[in-house]
């Protein structure tokens, strides 16, 4: 698997420096034009306890917020740790306020440091680490994951920066680059408790490198001193572990979805069909089906099965949807299968992979986008390690006219979303002047959430409901129907249907489009001309 030079552990050739200052340059470009993004999806839920940080730094989640009409605990329903809230309170603390610009821009450190470490491990796989670099860098998931205020785009930087360094700290018996490993794992798994699977996946790199099993245990031990030091924490001010507190909670882990035959189904249907169309490697195809002709029958046979899947598990989706379907999850089978054959030089990128798989089909309660971005970086290395093995004079020519097809793809979608967070942005600014005089209350989640909040239209409190208040709900942010003695007491006064002029959809259950959750659909993108929401205004009689 090696093809750096002995030479030296960090190599300063004019090459690397023109490489790394390129990605820079490059990454800054494409997700730049974001900064203003509102915060979306699941940003406010990290953004949230700021507050309760600055007043008790030891109990982040020390506090409940209403939810549709409900008091939750946020700290019985946060699924994730507090890495990324604690880093968000300190951007607040000293910029003095939520902007989205400035909290932004410290989160583009993320995607710059994944970037960059994407560059040195593809280094240890191959002689021309700034493609598959790119092919990280311009991926649909990967360019969308840069603007989002949420743990996903950290967690693959921290993840990418402690695989280099450990392996480069191996190989070179550098003992900084591994205390290096060592601090950044920590911090990945306090950011997601995915982030132990960075465990089982240094100790598998240092059997392959042949290095002492009791030094590696000891080493990796410190990799928890965090998780542990969170862990007390929790015990002193909660009585109970976070991590089995989520567990236990049917509404962050439902049973039936995620640890359940019909839930392993679903998420592995929506994981192929997101390897192909949240990342849109099927234009890598020709490249693999050009080396030979079983490629090409592995293809065939791929649609066959994605006919057959199609029947069973998108029977009410409508023709174009159905073959739009069949498209990226037959690519999707072909790209995986394609991946994990003829790894015999590449042991550790297919146990990297084959861990994210299984946890994603086997532990996690749906499939989504970001679900699948710790896959991406192994996938290209597989593929593209049998790419260069062709080693045809046609071979980097394909690639120029590959890239910029996918970075335009990209940015559409990348557009696409951030349209469709601005929507809920600019409606609860027309929410907050229409009529003003009368209380508002809202039945949403999300960031609709949020910025309804931060207008004072508060969440649904029924007790505190009286005649002529108004009650705002959307099709796609409300989970929950309004309590029926309510509902029954209201009549319908305005409703604002939110379009998009881009016909891309990113979360649409009219068109199937579940890129943040297969819950909508099992299409990572989808086309419509449908409205994007609709935002309904009650009022109570």
């Amino acid at each position: 698997m090696e093809v750096i030079s002995e030479n030296s552990y960090t190599p300063k050739t004019n090459k690397i420096k023109r490489d790394l200052l390129f990605l820079i340059i490059f990454t800054l470009i494409l997700i730049i034009p974001f900064v203003n993004k509102p915060f979306h999806i699941d940003g406010p839920a990290f953004i949230a306890p700021y507050k309760t940080i600055f007043k008790t730094p030891f109990n982040p989640y020390g506090f409940s917020e209403s939810f549709q009409g409900q008091q939750v605990d946020f700290f019985k329903n946060m699924p994730h740790p507090p890495f990324i809230s604690y880093f968000i309170s300190m951007i607040i603390y000293f910029s003095g306020g939520t902007s989205e610009i400035i909290i932004h821009t410290f989160f583009f450190l993320f995607p710059l440091i994944a970037v960059i470490s994407m560059y040195f491990i593809s280094k240890t796989v191959t002689e021309n680490p700034l493609i598959p670099t790119v092919l990280l860098l311009i991926t649909p998931v990967f360019l969308v994951e840069s603007s989002q205020v949420t743990s996903d785009m950290p967690f693959l930087a921290l993840l990418l920066f402690s695989i280099a360094t450990y392996i480069y700290g191996i190989k070179y018996k550098n003992k900084y680059l591994l205390a290096l490993s060592i601090i950044s794992s920590n911090f990945l798994i306090i950011t997601r408790y995915l982030g132990l699977l960075i465990i089982p996946l240094l100790f598998s790199y240092s059997l392959i490198e042949k290095i002492s099993i009791q030094k590696t245990i000891k080493m990796l031990s410190f990799t928890i001193i965090l998780l542990l030091f969170w862990s007390i924490l929790n015990l002193m001010t909660h009585g109970e572990l976070h991590i089995f507190k989520i567990i236990k909670n049917d509404s962050v882990l439902p049973l039936w979805i995620g640890f359940s035959y019909y839930g392993w189904i679903n998420n592995f249907i929506g994981l192929i069909s997101h390897l192909s169309g949240s990342t849109m490697f099927l234009f890598l195809i020709p490249f693999l089906c050009s080396s030979a002709k079983k490629h090409i029958y592995m293809l065939i046979a791929t649609f066959f099965f994605a006919i057959f899947i199609s029947v069973f598990y998108t029977s009410s989706y409508a023709i174009q949807y159905k073959i739009l379907f069949i498209i990226f999850f037959g690519t999707g089978i072909y790209l995986f299968l394609s991946a994990i054959i003829k790894t015999k030089k590449q042991t550790f990128l297919f146990i990297w992979f084959s861990i994210v798989v299984l946890f994603n089909i086997f532990i996690l309660p749906f499939s989504c986008a970001r679900y699948n971005l710790p896959l991406i970086p192994p996938l290209i290395l597989l593929l593209f390690s049998q790419i260069e093995g062709m080693k045809n004079s046609k071979f980097l020519h394909r690639f120029k006219i590959i890239i910029p097809v996918i970075t335009l793809i990209s940015i559409i979608i990348a557009v696409a979303d951030y349209k469709f967070a601005s929507s809920y942005k600019n409606i609860s600014n027309k929410i907050a002047d229409y009529i003003p005089e009368l209380k508002k209350w809202h039945l949403s989640a999300w960031e609709f959430d949020y910025y309804l909040t931060e207008k004072n239209i508060l969440p649904i409190d029924y007790s505190m409901i009286k005649e002529n208040d108004l009650i705002i709900y959307s099709k796609n942010t409300t989970f929950y129907p309004i309590r029926p003695d309510i509902l029954n007491r209201s009549i319908l006064l305005r409703e604002y249907p939110q379009t998009n002029r881009l016909p891309i959809r990113i979360l649409d259950k009219a068109s199937h489009a579940g890129f943040y959750s297969t819950g909508w659909g099992f299409l990572p993108i989808s086309f419509s001309n449908n409205e994007i929401e609709r935002i309904t205004v009650l009022q109570v009689k």
